[in-house]
């Protein structure tokens, strides 16, 4: 009898369970220190996955038989995307926020500082200053003079590709998304502010 329930409202079923799926890989994304390449290939495909189930679920809605079931797998995946979704990406970036206000900044100033003292060795071709432990970075200066250094990301914080420091304040606003710009001989990339000279890529 639940097998044949199952078999009746197979899509509905296949919707609710790719969320469930979706939603538990993106919690576990979040919290992973490492994530190999084909992670994202699998919460992409689940992802891109309720697509088509949004869409045959609708198409369902017109069968009596099927309504219900199929009008409820349409709003879970509504409210997945319109808020599951973004709270869960919110909450990674707070994460983030909070790694580098805690020990990230800490690292970070003492590499600025030795490539602040090293400002006339550096020029526009980026060079390696991350001589503090592990810790990659790069600097350059730009044609006002200003210092910029770019770290990138440690793997398990990679929803902003890198975190940049820019001595100067020549910032150069941009259309999208709100509040964001570009720095002067930095181009190609759009920034946000976190604090004080400090500034995340937007991906």
């Amino acid at each position: 009898m639940q097998m044949r329930r199952i078999q009746k409202h197979f899509f509905a079923v296949m919707a609710g369970l790719t969320l469930v799926v979706w939603i538990t890989a993106q919690i576990i994304l979040s919290l992973t220190p490492y994530r190999p390449p084909f992670t994202y290939l699998f919460v992409g495909f689940f992802g891109f996955a309720l697509f088509p189930l949004f869409l045959i679920n609708l198409g369902f809605v017109f069968v009596p038989t099927e309504r219900l079931f199929s009008i409820a797998a349409c709003i879970l995946i509504i409210i997945d995307f319109f808020w599951i979704t973004p709270f869960i990406g919110n909450w990674a970036m707070d994460r983030e926020h909070r790694w580098f206000f805690s020990s990230g900044q800490v690292t970070y100033d003492l590499i600025v500082n030795e490539a602040m003292q090293r400002k006339n060795t550096l020029t526009s071709r980026g060079a390696d200053v991350g001589s503090n432990g592990n810790t990659t970075a790069y600097g350059q200066t730009n044609a006002e003079g200003s210092v910029i250094v770019v770290f990138p990301r440690p793997v398990w914080l990679s929803r902003r590709h890198a975190i940049v420091y820019y001595s100067g304040t020549n910032t150069v606003a941009v259309s999208t998304p709100k509040g964001a710009f570009q720095i002067p001989g930095y181009y190609g990339h759009v920034f946000l502010p976190v604090t004080n000279h400090w500034y995340e890529t937007v991906p």
